[in-house]
């Protein structure tokens, strides 16, 4: 089990990776009990300010210009939703080709791994609590050391993404097994189900996609697929969080297997206006409703999809729907078979979770913008801006 380690570092390169590797592991910590308050604050603006004289410092033309122009987004998701770190996650997108995307997602697998066994270790040692969720009466859901339970199966599913894209050669059997034990391990733990199920879903698909090789991604159908994935599980989630109603009998039996995510999505739509640029959303978590003092009524909107589009407005969910559709189609195009597994349970994982912006842990969207990727957005602004309606020959 070999990874390669001989990598040449630049300096600009060195500064983007270091800024990323500390403002991510300060992300996944701040989420835990641990609560990093204004140390927190000052790494958000302080890697605004890095990242931001590295960006500077680089010549760009005006073709880039115009590309980047794009992720100007993401500046007034962050005044409309109050939410900083999406400046930082801004112009870590913008930085990214200083890097590749192996270099990436290395830095996201270290940054992740060891910020998380921190938690757990500051869980253990006593010094934060591990919060015990009791499910149905039944099972017991630790968070060691995590607001929610189900944090560190949703870290384990991605790292689990991420060493199958780091290792170069087809893993054998024995690792598959290996991979599977962890992510069922983490389940008994958190009993956290979807998370599992599709960490299985992975590991299947890594066997048919890469290991076997018994689907080409390269062909007609996929690639049908890999254009409307994105955009069709995102007008069905939305259609169905908008049209949930308790009385129809199917709709509320999907309610009740998804923990109430429909109904939490309905009432999002009944409480808040979609808005071109976003807004700030009141949630109260699981953790506040369950330990917090006085009287919390629990609302939070878990679904990726829907709270992209009340909360981050419009323009941005447009934006990141055309980011993670041209993933897809590249991966396919170019039949990077772990990429697109990656894609496809991102897709999948946004319908009843959020995780799709969060470039901590699941650091895929930088695919996009990096070197390798050949710029597959450019490449298709290109053919928007260079298209011209077909003339029509009419044979009489």
């Amino acid at each position: 089990m070999v990874f390669r380690t001989t990598f040449r570092i630049r300096t600009s390169e060195l500064i983007f990776l270091a800024v990323y590797a500390l403002f991510a592991a300060a992300t996944i910590i701040d989420a835990s009990l641990i609560t990093l308050g204004s140390i927190k604050t000052l790494i958000n603006y302080g890697s605004v300010g890095v990242l931001a004289a590295v960006f500077i410092s680089r010549t760009y033309s005006l073709k880039q210009i115009r590309f980047y122009l794009l992720f100007g987004i993401f500046v007034f998701a962050a005044y409309t939703t109050k939410r900083t770190f999406l400046l930082v996650y801004m112009l870590l997108l913008l930085n990214a080709r200083y890097s590749s995307f192996r270099k990436i997602a290395l830095t996201s697998l270290i940054a992740t791994t060891l910020s998380i066994l921190f938690v757990i270790l500051c869980c253990k040692a006593g010094l934060i609590t591990d919060l015990v969720y009791n499910r149905n009466g039944v099972e017991n859901a630790h968070s060691y050391g995590f607001g929610h339970y189900s944090s560190i199966s949703y870290f384990a599913l991605f790292l689990t993404l991420t060493w199958l894209y780091l290792r170069r050669r087809a893993i054998g059997w024995i690792e598959i097994g290996v991979l599977a034990a962890f992510n069922y391990g983490i389940y008994r733990i958190t009993t956290t189900r979807l998370s599992f199920y599709l960490a299985l879903f992975v590991l299947a698909a890594y066997v048919v996609i890469v290991k076997y090789h018994w689907i080409r991604l390269s062909s007609k159908p996929i690639r049908f697929f890999s254009t409307i994935g994105f955009p069709v599980s995102f007008a069905v989630c939305i259609l169905l969080h908008y049209f949930y109603n308790p009385k129809n009998a199917l709709l509320e039996k999907l309610n009740e297997m998804l923990n109430s995510r429909l109904l939490m999505g309905r009432t999002a739509f009944e409480q808040y206006h979609l808005k071109l640029f976003g807004q700030s959303i009141q949630m109260v978590g699981i953790k506040s409703a369950t330990f917090g003092e006085g009287h919390q009524v629990y609302f939070y909107i878990d679904s990726g999809y829907v709270y992209a589009l009340i909360g981050y407005g419009i323009l941005f969910t447009a934006l990141l729907l055309t980011l993670y559709t041209i993933v897809l189609r590249n991966t396919a195009k170019k039949e990077q078979g772990v990429l697109f597994i990656w894609a496809v349970t991102v897709m999948l994982f946004s319908i009843s979770n959020n995780a799709w912006v969060s470039i901590t842990y699941n650091p895929l969207l930088f695919y996009v913008i990096v070197p390798e990727a050949s710029n597959a957005l450019t490449r298709m602004l290109d053919r928007i801006r260079g298209w011209k309606p077909k003339k029509l020959k009419l044979g009489w």
